[in-house]
């Protein structure tokens, strides 16, 4: 399991993760002060290639899933 995050020249905050793994990974997410973000989530995977895959609104802090064998970046900014 890799994780990168990095924050963008608009203020989004992105996360990339990469599961090389045959199984799911959950993961604790927290930012700093945040208490709710937007996100949009994109996946490589089997099924999708580098394709949006989710909107959300998710309150903070949460749970979120690294899929099996696959890479997902999430761009989260606050609403």
């Amino acid at each position: 399991m890799n994780a990168v995050a990095a924050r963008r020249a608009d203020g989004a905050l992105t996360l990339l993760l990469i599961n090389r793994k045959d199984e799911a990974i959950p993961l604790p997410l927290h930012v700093e002060g945040a208490s709710s973000l937007r996100v949009d989530v994109y996946r490589f995977d089997d099924e999708h290639r580098a394709e949006l895959v989710e909107t959300a609104q998710l309150d903070l802090p949460a749970m979120i899933e690294a899929p099996a064998r696959s890479m997902t970046l999430w761009v989260m900014q606050e609403p």
